[in-house]
């Protein structure tokens, strides 16, 4: 049998929230909490959190974007996966438009976001 919420399959103090402000007030009050945040938003609050460095057997690496970006920051760093309905952006305008944006080179972008 499978539990019913994969949060209770470990642990029974866990905090789940859509608000990362809530995750970080959570976790700055515990010395021993973790938190998993978008890098830019962690970037945002790092005065209030650590940084935890990850070792995939090559040495200890810190997030940043460069190693997120060389996908260095392993196993906690991932592609974001766009799924796209192919039928509705032949129908849709909008939906090309949408997909179209999603798929230009973020980079730009990612840089002028915090």
């Amino acid at each position: 049998l499978a539990p019913a919420s994969p949060t209770m399959a470990s642990r029974s103090d866990v905090t789940e929230s859509e608000d990362d402000d809530v995750l970080v007030a959570g976790v700055s009050q515990d010395s021993n909490a973790l938190g998993y945040f978008g890098l830019s938003y962690y970037e945002q609050k790092a005065e209030q959190m650590k940084a935890i460095a990850v070792d995939s057997g090559e040495g200890a690496v810190l997030p940043s974007v460069e190693t997120v970006e060389q996908a260095q920051y392993q196993p906690l760093a991932r592609p974001l996966f766009v799924y796209v309905n192919a039928a509705a952006t032949r129908t849709s305008s909008s939906s090309l438009s949408v997909t179209s944006l999603r798929l230009a080179p973020a980079s730009p972008t990612m840089a002028s976001v915090k």
